[in-house]
Formats: structure tokens, sequence, C-alpha cells
């Protein structure tokens, strides 16, 4: 069956990680999608997701163990496919509350004042 290869070129330290092989891009895109948006918090592709780009490089035959390289094409920037993640939609829920009442007493303060 015929593999592509990838690899996660990591702008920081202006290398590619080491490869890996998927059928698909999409199975490809879908795996470094999840890296990104790993929630542990100790992955550096969590960390900073704007330092990676995931990149076909080629392709390799796991019945004749041939493996070919071709130029390197960019299929996806880590800063592209980070999900909001619901503890922020709670954080940015809580924070525009606040900000509403804050607004709303305000509005009654300068309204006393007059």
């Amino acid at each position: 069956m015929l593999y592509i290869a990838y690899a996660i070129y990591d702008r920081k330290a202006h290398a590619y990680n080491t490869p890996f092989f998927m059928q698909t891009d999409g199975m490809a895109v879908r795996a470094f999608k999840a890296a990104i948006n790993e929630s542990d918090g100790e992955s550096s592709m969590s960390t900073w997701p704007e330092d990676y780009t995931l990149m076909r490089i080629g392709t390799y035959d796991n019945q004749t163990g041939e493996l070919d390289k071709e130029e390197p094409e960019k299929l996806a920037d880590g800063n592209t496919l980070v999900e909001k993640k619901k503890r922020d939609y709670l954080t940015d829920d809580w924070i525009e509350s606040v900000l509403e009442r804050y607004e709303k007493k305000q509005a009654e303060k300068k309204g006393d004042e007059e």
C-alpha cells in the first residue's frame, strides 16, 4: 500500500520533526489538528501553534520499502487549526457578563448624579 509521508516543520527550530505516514492528507490534517488542540498544556504544539506547519514530504510503499521524496508542500499552519475550547467560551461569557454589569452600574451611577 502506498502511504503519504508527512512532517511537521518547526519555525523556531528551523527543522522538520520526525516524519509520519498516513493514507490521506485529511487524516494527516486531523492528526495535526488533534496535536495542536491537546488540552494537557504540556505540548509545545498546543502552546505555540503558530510555530508549526504540517508538510507533505513524499510517499512510502510498504510492500517495496521504497521511500520517495517530494518537494515539501504546506498543508496547514498550526494557528489556523486552533479550536476555541469550552473553557474559553465560559471565560468569555463570564468576562462579558462582568462588563455588562459594570457598564449598567456606571450608567445608573451617572443617572443618579444628574
